[in-house]
């Protein structure tokens, strides 16, 4: 069972938010699964429409305050091939992966800012 059915983040650009995440989240095998005005939705490979990922523009006069997001990655390679790749995309670094033993003993990440200031995660257990 998992924790969520489903996260919404609120962005100011879809367009730019899309460039962003669309690399990163496929990393872990997500892709782009539902599109309407204003949203996007990515869920896994899998047909369970559950864990699903939601991006959408906020409405206007809504204040977007910077969210903390960890994605849960499978490997250390992956952990670093996010943070590349994020990087390249734009996004400031905000932690190079490497161990994290004040979090947990087996604690892997690296951390980026995307371009609304949230900062966002991908972390293993080694």
């Amino acid at each position: 069972m998992t924790l969520f059915d489903h996260y919404r983040l609120y962005v100011t650009d879809l367009k730019t938010a899309r460039a962003f995440y669309d690399p990163i989240l496929l990393l872990l095998g997500y892709k782009v699964t539902y599109e309407a005005e204003g949203t996007i939705v990515y869920h896994s490979n899998d047909t369970s429409v559950k864990d699903a990922f939601v991006v959408s523009t906020a409405k206007e006069g809504r204040v977007i305050a910077p969210q903390h997001i960890s994605f849960a990655a499978p490997s250390v390679d992956v952990v670093k091939a996010f943070h590349t790749t994020a990087l390249g995309l734009g996004a400031k670094d905000y932690g190079a992966p490497g161990p994290r033993p004040e979090y947990a003993p087996d604690y892997y990440a690296a951390f980026v800012t995307d371009f609304d200031g949230n900062n966002v995660e991908f972390t293993t257990h080694v």
